[in-house]
This record gives C-alpha cells, structure tokens and sequence, in this order.
C-alpha cells in the first residue's frame, strides 16, 4: 500500500537531462587544418537519422542513462525494407564481458530478445557479439542455432561489437557504478512512506470516536453501529466524542521541505522543483539554474563522444549491409543548442520596438518568432490576412451619426463639432432656422 504517486525519483532524471531539451546541430565535414571546414551534403547520413528517430531516441537514452547509469545503442536495418532503427538496450537485459587489461573496453556483449521463431512460436533467447562471431544463446547460455533465421553464418560482419554504451557521465576506474543513484531511490522511498502516513491519518480522523464512562452494556456497543437507533445509557454512564486532531499541514509541510532537500542534491532549484510554480523569468532564473547549466556542459562532452562513436558505428553498418555510401572521410561536427531563458515582458518589449525602429526585424519576424516552424511565405500570408480583416472590421453607427447624418462621428468636421468649438454657421445656402428645424425633427425621430 505504499504510495509512490510523487514519483520524485522521476522528476530528479528529467529535470537533470536537458542537453537533448533543445534541437542538435550535426554536420558532416572534411577534417581540415587550414581555415573552417564546409560541411557536406550527405543525403544517405540525413536519411538514416530521420529513420531512427535520431534527436527523439537519443533524448529518451539519455534519461535512460541517467537513471540506470548507462544504457546501450544499437544501430540496426531491416531487410524488408532496408531502413534503420535504433534500439535502446537497457542494463537490466544486457550482458557486458570486459577486457582483462582494460575494464573499460567491451570484448563481449549480449542482451536478451523476444520474437517469433521460424515457426512462428514466441520464443526468449539471448544474442551474444564478439567483434569476431555472433552466436545465439539460451536462458542457461548455451549456445543454440539461429532461432530466427536459416542463416547459420556466426560471423560478424561488421568486425566489431555493433553496440554504442551511453553513459550517464565519464566512468572512472570500472565500467558499471552500482551504486549510482541509489540516494534518489532510496528517497524516492522515504517520500512514499510519509505520504503514506498521512493517507492513513486522512482516513483514521475523518470520524469522531465514542467513549464511554461507566458501566457499559453490550446492547448499548452493539447500538452504535447504527446512528439511527436510538440507546439509553444506564444509570452513571457517560457518553462522549473524541476528536483526534493532527497538524496535517505540518506533516505535509515536512514533506515539502525533505522534497526540496533531495532535488537540491542534484543541484535542482525550487523554482524548477516547486509543486506550486513560480512565475520567473530572465536573469532570476539563470541564477537559479546555475547548477543544472554546469550539469549539462559536463553531459555535453558525454553526449559528444557517443554520438561520434555511433555515427561511426552507423556509417560501418549501413556501408556493409548495402545503403547508400557515406564516405569515410568524413566526421562528425556536433554542436547542441544553448538554452534560452525567457525575459520579462518589458524586456521583450523593449526589444522589438528597437528592432522595428532600426529596420533590424519586421512584423515577419515576429511572427515566426512566437511560431518557429511558419516559413516567410506562410507568416506574410497570415500578416495580409490581419490587415484585410482590420480593414473590413468598421466601428459601431455611432449616436452623432445616426443624428447628424454620414461624417457626424467627426467631431472635428461635423456642425456638432463646430457648435463645440464656438462656430454657429449654418451651411452655406441654408436658411439657419430651417437647419434647426431639420435638427429637431431627426431628434424627434
């Protein structure tokens, strides 16, 4: 019955993932010593990532990493349609045998899979690499044939390992941290127990309860159970209600507060930890998240090194397995986008007028600004539709109008207007006590 609704344990892997939370430049380029290197137009290498899903799968590997200390990418194709996937393998279904001399070097990988066999049973087998062979193994691990194919090949094509680890930061001296993130699980724990607690004080003081004093029968406890019965206490027996009463506020309060400790040991601040919210913007919150940028540099040079590391191990499969040839020459230039804060409305205000007044944007720009995926076209073609609708959109007939004909709204024109301002002439070629008439009659009317 233990209540894990707040799920902090969550919150703190999300919060914390954030190189992922905005679109990653990748450009493939010529290493070159002299000047700055032009990228290349590399339709095969733009092809594969759409079919993986690129920026989606590897956002979602990174809080898997974050989490579980490191999760495994493996590039694929499909023979059926000779396109790409992406598999996420998490720790809990792989098998990782390292290198005597190097615990850091992977000599062996396996991970369990579930599928249909040639004979279409559902079956649960693991599959072993080596950069030499790849073979087929059972719950126990002894090796089996390929349950999934007539191909009895077992080796591997590619020469190496066609895995990718990810990890949640730079391993030190082994390649496994077991104890990673045990803190937030453990907290995670703590949290659902006090919750638990005050679940349990909700229910048990919803209710009064009876006591008594004196000599009590049992048809008068048996009685209770119905509140509409009524009972006679005998002679020198009291009755009385109790009202448990528990700062439930307090406990709640506590909660919050050891909340707010855990998230602050992953350098989380309250204003991105409040279950509240605050409204904050700017500079406020550049400070508040100064921990959390100095995260994300340190998992920017993680997220680097293994997108390097899989662009070449996707370039190595989709080479041999028949795609369209992405050069060996080239190399990854990865650059992720920085997060922006948002400014306060004056300041964001105040920006714009100076744009517009120093000709730097327009009412376009400001378009695609508040809609990022409106091309130029689209945003002049709502900006025209504004203005036609502006100019279709007329006032209210206003009173003066309805009383001294078309132009009567027009203080400044209309004879209302001349009355205002001290003029009392008539039009010219009008008799002034005709011109009053008239008046007296539309007022009338």
């Amino acid at each position: 019955m233990l209540d894990t609704s707040q799920n902090i344990f969550r919150r703190i892997v999300r919060e914390t993932c954030t190189v992922y939370n905005t679109p990653v430049k990748r450009e493939l380029i010529v290493p070159s010593t002299e000047g700055k290197a032009e990228p290349q137009d590399v339709p095969a290498y733009t092809d594969r990532l759409r079919e993986m899903d690129f920026d989606w799968r590897m956002a979602e590997a990174q809080r898997i990493s974050k989490a579980a200390w490191a999760c495994f990418l493996r590039p694929r194709m499909l023979r059926s349609t000779g396109e790409m996937r992406l598999d996420i393998i998490t720790p809990d279904i792989a098998h990782v045998d390292l290198a005597v001399d190097d615990p850091m070097r992977m000599v062996g990988f396996g991970y369990l899979v579930r599928g249909k066999d040639k004979t279409g049973n559902e079956i649960e087998c693991w599959v072993y690499y080596t950069d030499e062979k790849v073979v087929y193994l059972d719950g126990t691990g002894v090796e089996i044939e390929n349950p999934f194919s007539d191909d009895l090949d077992v080796e591997n094509p590619y020469g190496r390992i066609p895995v990718v680890p990810f990890f949640c930061t730079s391993p030190t001296i082994e390649f496994w941290d077991l104890h990673w993130n045990k803190d937030a699980v453990r907290a995670n724990y703590i949290i659902g127990v006090l919750n638990t607690y005050i679940n349990y004080l909700v229910k048990t003081q919803s209710f009064k309860q009876l006591a008594f004093s004196g000599n009590v029968s049992t048809e008068v406890m048996s009685a209770i159970a119905d509140p509409l019965f009524p009972f006679v206490l005998p002679a020198g027996a009291t009755a009385a209600t109790l009202d448990l009463n528990t700062q439930l506020g307090a406990i709640d309060q506590v909660i919050k507060g050891k909340v707010m400790a855990i998230a602050n040991n992953y350098g989380i601040s309250s204003e991105n930890f409040n279950v509240t919210g605050n409204i904050a913007s700017g500079y406020s919150l550049r400070v508040a998240n100064r921990a959390l940028e100095e995260i994300r540099e340190q998992d920017k040079l993680v997220a680097q090194k293994t997108e390097v590391e899989l662009f070449n191990l996707v370039r190595l499969i989709n080479n041999t397995d028949g795609g369209e040839i992405i050069p060996e020459n080239l190399e990854l230039r990865w650059n992720p986008g920085e997060i922006s804060y948002p400014p306060a409305m004056w300041e964001e205000q105040s920006r714009w007028e100076f744009e517009f007044q120093n000709g730097i944007k327009n009412q376009i720009d400001y378009l695609i600004d508040d809609d990022p995926e409106l091309t130029r076209d689209e945003a002049m073609i709502i900006l025209e539709q504004v203005k036609k609708e502006a100019a279709q959109l007329k006032p209210k007939t206003s009173v003066l109008e309805t009383m001294f004909g078309e132009g009567g709204g027009n203080t400044s024109g209309s004879s209302f207007g001349r009355k205002q301002s001290g003029e009392r002439h008539a039009p010219e070629g009008t008799n002034a006590s005709d011109e009053m008439q008239k008046l007296k009659q539309r007022m009338r009317e």
